[in-house]
């Protein structure tokens, strides 16, 4: 395993959010867009933009969230296996959040290389049964790069969204950690990346930035600083308001960003600002394992 690494996080909004997408709440039970919401002609060209993207960015890894393999909404079009294709040198592993029906839909991780993935199950449910089901996302991609005495370990994650519990998306969180800083404490490498559905902490804050109004829960930062552990955060966005179509005034978000563990050094950390494909924007990020 090289000692220095790309990796690139994006939450790919299920190839469902281009620029031009706003979501219209008060006629969303009228308005077949909203349940179909771009033709499936702009969705095969909302993949292959986004496929074009990772493949300029070339990264050795990527952590990639809401990619589906069987959605109605994308009508069919299977990302995932368009993914899988389009990068034959990288080995993928999928785990899904939600399975149910036309739906399924989750996380993966794309690694050249060979590595060893597996779902980690987060025991934190939200109230209410549907609530649980649509939205809990209560799981993370762990996965395992073997090396000469230490290991790199990633954690993809996607917690509960923030519009529903904080209090689990804190647990959800603080229970990765956790398992992060066990890894770390056995001698190994770790990075916890993905889509984390608060603001991020430490982020140089512009008048176009907004906050979402969820918070990395606070014992987790205390624990994170006093370890030594570095959160690797742009102060560019990373997510769009999905209230009205894309401009240079939208409002805009980062929640969106990577933690290391000590015994890895921060070279770079930029989100690339092109939401022509996805309410997210890809983060990329630059290591050196120590």
């Amino acid at each position: 395993m090289d000692k220095h690494l790309k990796i690139v996080s994006w939450n790919l909004g299920n190839v469902m959010y281009p620029a031009e997408y706003a979501y219209d709440k008060a006629q969303d039970a009228i308005r077949k867009k909203n349940l179909w919401p771009v033709p499936k002609r702009e969705t095969l060209k909302i993949i292959a933009g986004q496929i074009e993207i990772l493949k300029q960015l070339n990264a050795d890894i990527m952590l990639l969230q809401e990619i589906s393999k069987l959605h109605a909404q994308n009508h069919f079009s299977n990302p995932l296996k368009q993914f899988q294709g389009a990068f034959p040198d990288y080995e993928s592993f999928y785990c899904p959040t939600l399975n149910l029906g036309l739906i399924n839909q989750g996380k993966a991780t794309f690694i050249r290389g060979e590595s060893k993935s597996k779902c980690l199950t987060i025991p934190y449910k939200l109230k209410g049964y549907f609530n649980n089901l649509l939205f809990a996302n209560s799981n993370a991609i762990v996965t395992r790069i073997r090396s000469s005495g230490k290991d790199l370990v990633i954690f993809n994650i996607h917690p509960t969204p923030f519009a529903r519990s904080r209090l689990e998306r804190e647990l959800q969180l603080q229970y990765v950690f956790s398992a992060a800083e066990a890894e770390y404490t056995n001698g190994h490498h770790v990075l916890i990346g993905g889509d984390w559905n608060v603001d991020m902490p430490a982020v140089k804050k512009s008048p176009r930035l907004q906050s979402i109004g969820s918070a990395m829960p606070d014992a987790m930062i205390k624990a994170f600083h006093a370890g030594k552990w570095k959160l690797a955060a742009s102060n560019k966005p990373t997510l769009r308001d999905l209230g009205a179509p894309y401009t240079a005034n939208s409002n805009m978000f980062s929640i969106d960003g990577f933690l290391l563990s000590p015994n890895i050094r921060l070279i770079e950390v930029n989100a690339i600002n092109d939401f022509r494909f996805s309410d997210h924007c890809p983060v990329n990020l630059k290591i050196e394992l120590l």
